[in-house]
């Protein structure tokens, strides 16, 4: 009877292993296909006739940064992502502190009226943003990217405060015996038991920002100030000549290279902090 519980558990977890495993090549092959195109030249590209280059052109990578000026792209990109992710992450961390701790009237409501913010769509304030920032003058600048980020994320602010209801409180009010006030309470006590949903709310904050490619096409109009997203863009839709693909997948492998170390560098801490900030509500 044991044996056959053991060999059914067995069973199910291989077949969970295979299917994840499968799952993960399918989700894989978009990006093999442009890893490989990226050595391509655009004819194998264009006539799809082998999965392979016939060879292995790095020159494709060069001809990016003549296309483009793809180092002042990133550096554009970088300041932007940077910029905002610790605007963002800081502003989310206060304000999940301030609902997680503090007790005040409305205080569930206001968290509600916070909640439903994520059911409203991004189409539907991006015009009237565009007015306002328009008329004090950040058009044409990335003050739209990292000022407005400075009140947090909702969805980033639900998951910091599920983590800090999850501490127990006796830590706070120890650190209170001990003459700290809430903010020293906040940096010295709770941060660095914070660390994987911090991990986990830069990781997400830090690919929406790298990868973003509307709000730069809409708030950026100088080429001089265009993020890699635009950049790509600016080669897709040269009408010069035919569509450089295989400097275009080049471009892409690199631009997709900031993305993956950032994640993979914080693994451990990311699937703990999605594991953890549901726990407790």
């Amino acid at each position: 009877m044991g044996n056959t519980v053991k060999i059914k558990k067995f069973s199910l977890r291989a077949l969970l292993y295979i299917v994840l495993v499968l799952w993960a090549f399918i989700l894989f092959i978009p990006f093999a296909w442009m890893l490989l195109g990226s050595f391509k030249t655009t004819e194998e590209i264009t006539e799809m006739g082998s999965i392979f280059p016939s060879q292995f052109n790095f020159d494709n990578y060069v001809d990016v940064f003549y296309r483009i000026n793809f180092m002042q792209m990133i550096m554009n990109t970088a300041i932007i992502t940077i910029c905002g992710t610790i605007v963002q992450v800081a502003g989310s961390i206060v304000v999940a502190y301030g609902f997680a701790r503090f007790q005040y009237k409305y205080k569930n409501v206001f968290f509600m009226v916070l909640l439903a913010t994520t059911m409203l769509p991004w189409v539907v304030t991006m015009v009237p943003s565009y007015v306002i920032y328009a008329k004090i003058g950040w058009v044409n600048t990335y003050l739209p990217f990292i000022i407005p980020s400075m009140g947090g994320n909702a969805l980033y602010i639900f998951m910091t405060r599920q983590f800090i209801m999850g501490i127990p409180k006796d830590l706070d009010e120890a650190a209170t015996i001990d003459g700290c006030n809430s903010f020293r309470i906040l940096l010295q006590i709770l941060v660095p038991l914070m660390l994987p949903v911090i991990a986990t709310i830069t990781i997400f904050c830090f690919v929406n920002y790298w990868s973003d490619f509307i709000g730069p096409s809409i708030y950026l109009r100088t080429q001089t100030k265009f993020t890699i997203s635009q950049g790509l863009q600016m080669m897709k839709n040269s009408m010069t000549e035919r569509t450089p693909w295989n400097a275009i997948m080049a471009g892409s492998v690199m631009f997709s290279i900031p993305m993956i170390i950032v994640f993979f560098s914080a693994q451990k801490a990311f699937v703990e902090g999605v594991v953890t900030t549901g726990l407790k509500v």
